[in-house]
């Protein structure tokens, strides 16, 4: 009897499993929406600085968001057009008030917009829930 042949039977051994990898992708996306959405808020609470803005256009896609595009001008003068998601009401040609980031003009909200970690730590935690089924699905013991 080989006595490093049984150690190995007791063994954690990954088990490559379509669920596990699965749960495992879908944790790394949301880890990623949930850094992205809190780096938004952070500077956005930091930087930002609120103008008014002119509604330029709203569209409702058939998949994902409705979205706005405004038109505003800069603390420093220049004069651009972005797109954004984060907004409750807006019309087209009306003002709207914004918060856009002044080390990175293309980061914006509607200013009426709470500026909340709450997505943030919705997304993280099924995120980390995610990882959690992930790692014991792909983590398993051997039966003897």
């Amino acid at each position: 009897m080989n006595p490093t042949a049984n150690l190995a039977d007791h063994r954690p051994r990954l088990r490559a499993t379509a669920p596990g990898l699965f749960c495992l992708a879908i944790a790394l996306l949301l880890t990623a929406f949930a850094w992205d959405k809190a780096e938004d808020v952070y500077w956005l609470s930091r930087r930002g600085e609120v103008v008014t803005a002119t509604v330029l256009s709203e569209d409702h896609p058939r998949r994902g968001d409705p979205y706005i595009t405004v038109g505003y001008t800069t603390s420093d003068g220049s004069k651009l057009t972005n797109t954004t998601s984060d907004y409750d009401h807006a019309e087209v040609g009306k003002p709207l008030q914004i918060r856009y980031d002044r080390g990175y003009p293309d980061r914006l909200q509607a200013a009426d917009r709470p500026l909340s970690y709450r997505d943030v730590y919705l997304q993280g935690a099924a995120a980390a829930f995610l990882f959690l089924l992930a790692a014991a699905l792909l983590i398993g013991r051997r039966r003897a």
